[in-house]
């Protein structure tokens, strides 16, 4: 399986769950947003929006890397 290193610019709705899908693919992403308190919940595993199962599909993500 081939895996590519992914970098997403802005990480609200469609961002965000484009970087927890491809990386659920196996590939490494990199986000990009200018709003540092999202970036900084995302860290945590907070995501922007509600989307079911993405807080812990970020969580797992954030923990396998």
């Amino acid at each position: 399986m081939i895996s590519y290193t992914i970098g997403v610019i802005g990480l609200w709705h469609l961002g965000c769950i484009l970087c927890t899908a491809w990386s659920r693919l196996g590939n490494k992403v990199i986000g990009f947003d200018y709003d540092q308190d999202l970036v900084h919940n995302l860290t945590k595993a907070i995501p922007p929006i509600y989307e079911p199962d993405l807080t812990e599909s970020i969580q797992k993500r954030l923990t396998a890397s």
